[in-house]
């Protein structure tokens, strides 16, 4: 495999929420067959550390509907420390009309350009004074329609919060668990995939993992 590189272009999409309680699962899992959903491939560990500046500025932006506004994590699979082995450095823009994602890749490097890439990422994030701030973790599984709309569905979310994140290291505390999993639409913006939106019998829900974990883990309270 060749080392992927930092990809630059934003990707313009949709992406429509509903939050999810446990004991609807079952309801769920006919409602994605019903609408032609089957599974992708098998679903995988998902951890990502969200950054923001000293005084909140994202999250409020964030809490407030403000658009556009951005996010900044590191997001890497499998395992807690598998920030050491692979990574992905993303950047978030919500606007008016959809969410537009650039990504910088990481995988597939050797341990030496790794460990070169994400530390360059995480003092790039300190001299714009964007700080470690939450660990997102939770379990994804994917579904797909055939036609080219995917819908995923997040369990088992937990928030820490992140006392310290450099290279060889990743210090958490305050670990909490959200009982309320999230189904997710994310397709090229058409009429057809709003009106697959529509047809979901479900209430459209705003989840955002990186509001709920500040708000879990009372980070903003502890910060006052």
């Amino acid at each position: 495999m060749k080392p992927t590189d930092v990809s630059s272009a934003f990707e313009t999409r949709l992406e429509t929420k509903w939050a999810v309680e446990k004991a609807k699962l079952p309801y769920i899992y006919t409602l994605l067959k019903e609408n032609g959903f089957t599974p992708l491939y098998e679903p995988r560990k998902i951890y990502s550390v969200y950054y923001d500046y000293l005084r909140f500025n994202l999250y409020w932006l964030g809490e407030e509907g403000i658009v556009p506004r951005q996010k900044y994590r590191v997001r890497w699979y499998h395992k807690l420390d598998g920030f050491k082995s692979s990574a992905r450095h993303e950047m978030k823009v919500t606007g008016m009309t959809g969410r537009q994602k650039a990504s910088a890749d990481f995988h597939d490097l050797s341990l030496a350009a790794l460990d070169s890439r994400l530390t360059a990422m995480i003092n790039q994030a300190r001299v714009k004074r964007l700080c470690p701030v939450t660990l997102v973790n939770y379990t994804r599984k994917y579904f797909g329609d055939g036609n080219g709309r995917r819908m995923t569905l997040d369990m088992d979310i937990q928030y820490s919060r992140v006392k310290s994140f450099d290279r060889d290291r990743l210090n958490i505390s305050n670990t909490v668990q959200d009982d309320t999993h999230v189904m997710e639409l994310k397709s090229a913006m058409t009429l057809d995939a709003l009106k697959i939106s529509e047809d979901i019998a479900l209430t459209k829900s705003r989840f955002s993992k990186y509001g709920r974990s500040i708000n879990f883990t009372k980070l903003i309270l502890s910060a006052e």
